[in-house]
C-alpha cells in the first residue's frame, strides 16, 4: 500500500504553476521551490521511507524579499517538508519560518545579515532543500544530517566579504555568531531534540583562475546543551569542514570531508559526488557518501567503545524539462546502523544493509 497525506494532483499543479510564474522588478521579489517524489525500500525503513513506499516525500518554500533601500533589504521564508514515516517528522511542523533575517550592505564588498541566517558551511548547507540544484533528492546525508550535526540557519549574525576581487586568486570570507536548535539521533528511531549557543566560527571559499573551481574550508565551535544530556549539563563541541567544488562544462566533481567532535565521541564523513551533461536536458550523476561514529565511554561501573560505520552509494538521472522543471530519478545501496526500524546497536550489532529508490520533480521560480 502507497502511503500518503496530500492528493497527488494538488502537487502537479502546483508544480506546473511554480514553473511558469514570472517575477515582476518591483521591490518586493518572491521566489518559491518544489520538489515532490515516491520513495520505497527492499526491507528497513531507512530517512522515513517505508518498504511499502510513500508519495509523503516532498520539500516546499516560499521566500519574499523586500528591498529597503539599495543597501538594504528584508528577506523572510516559510517551508513545508514531509519525510515520510521518519521519527524526525515529530519535530516538524506543517509550515515553519525558514529564514527571517535582515540584509545590510555598508560597502560594495562587505555585508551583514541579523536574525535567522543561513548558516554558511560547505557546498550546500545554504541551498539543502532547493530540488532544481541538487543532482539527487537530498544533499548528503552523512555530511550535512537531517537537522542533526549541521544545522540549516543560525539565529545571530553573518558577516560576508570578498577579497582580491580583481585578482584571477580571490576569496568569499563569511564569519558569524548564534545558536540553533539541533536534533540528535544517536538512536535514529527515537531522535532528541538539543540547543546550541555561542556558536561562533567561519567560512572561507578560494576562487581559483580555473571557471568554475573553487576550494573551501570551514569550522566552528559551540555549546550544546539538552538533547541526550542530563538536566544542566553542558558539552563542548567543534566541527570542521573541507570543500572541492569543481563545475565545469559539462563535468561536475564535488567532494567534502566534516568533523564533528562531541562529548564522548566522534562523527567523521566524506562524501564524492560526479555529475555529466550527456545533453543539454539528461544528467547521470553517481555519489559515495560515508559516515563513520566513533564512541568512548568511560564511567564507573560502565565503559564500552563502538566504531560505526555507515555508507551510501548512489546513482541517477536528472531530466530537464527547462531551467525550472527537473525530473528525477535515483537508486541507493546502503550499508550502516542508522535505519529509523530496530537499529542495531552501536556497540554489539552488525549493519544493515537496505536499497532504496526515489523517483520525483523538482521545479521553481
Amino acid at each position: 500500500m502507497i502511503r500518503t497525506t496530500t492528493p497527488f494532483f494538488l502537487t502537479l499543479l502546483s508544480m506546473v504553476l511554480l514553473s511558469g510564474y514570472a517575477r515582476g522588478q518591483s521591490k518586493l521579489q518572491i521566489h518559491g521551490y518544489l520538489t515532490q517524489a515516491y520513495a520505497f525500500t527492499d526491507g528497513h525503513q531507512f530517512l522515513g521511507i517505508p518498504d511499502e513506499g510513500t508519495t509523503d516525500y516532498r520539500t516546499l518554500a516560499l521566500q519574499f524579499g523586500y528591498a529597503l533601500d539599495d543597501n538594504s533589504k528584508l528577506v523572510i521564508q516559510f517551508s513545508h517538508r514531509r519525510m515520510g514515516l521518519s521519527p524526525v517528522m515529530a519535530f516538524e511542523h506543517d509550515v515553519k519560518l525558514d529564514w527571517a533575517f535582515a540584509e545590510y550592505w555598508f560597502t560594495e564588498a562587505i555585508a551583514a545579515k541579523v536574525g535567522k541566517v543561513q548558516l554558511p558551511m560547505g557546498i550546500y548547507n545554504e541551498l539543502r532543500d532547493v530540488g532544481t540544484v541538487l543532482p539527487f533528492f537530498r544533499i548528503p546525508y552523512y555530511t550535512y544530517g537531517e537537522g542533526s550535526w549541521a544545522s540549516e540557519t543560525v539565529d545571530g549574525i553573518v558577516l560576508s566579504t570578498y577579497l582580491l576581487a580583481d585578482s584571477p586568486w580571490n576569496f568569499d570570507v563569511s564569519v558569524f555568531y548564534g545558536g540553533w536548535d539541533t536534533i540528535e539521533a544517536g538512536d535514529p528511531s527515537v531522535p532528541v531534540r538539543a540547543h546550541v549557543e555561542d556558536g561562533v566560527g567561519g567560512q572561507l571559499w578560494l576562487n581559483t583562475p580555473v571557471d568554475g573551481l573553487r576550494f573551501g574550508i570551514e569550522a566552528h565551535r559551540s555549546t550544546v546543551s539538552g538533547g541526550s544530556r542530563a538536566a544542566g549539563e553542558k558539552s563542548r563541541a567543534t566541527t570542521w569542514t573541507a570543500s572541492v567544488d569543481a563545475r565545469l562544462e559539462r563535468f561536475t566533481f564535488q567532494a567534502e570531508s566534516f568533523s564533528y567532535n562531541f562529548g564522548d565521541g566522534s562523527w567523521r564523513s566524506y562524501y564524492a559526488y560526479a555529475g555529466y551533461n550527456i545533453n543539454e536536458k539528461l544528467r547521470a550523476n553517481a555519489q559515495v557518501d560515508v559516515g563513520r561514529l566513533k564512541l568512548e565511554i568511560n564511567e564507573p561501573f560502565f565503559s564500552a567503545s563502538a566504531d560505526a560505520n555507515n555508507r551510501d552509494f548512489a546513482i541517477g538521472f536528472n531530466y530537464k524539462l527547462s531551467p525550472s522543471l527537473v525530473l528525477k530519478v535515483e537508486h541507493h545501496w546502503m550499508k550502516g546502523y542508522l535505519v529509523d526500524d530496530n537499529p542495531p546497536d552501536f556497540f554489539t550489532g552488525d549493519p544493515v544493509k537496505v536499497q532504496y529508490t526515489i523517483i520525483g520533480a523538482s521545479a521553481s521560480f
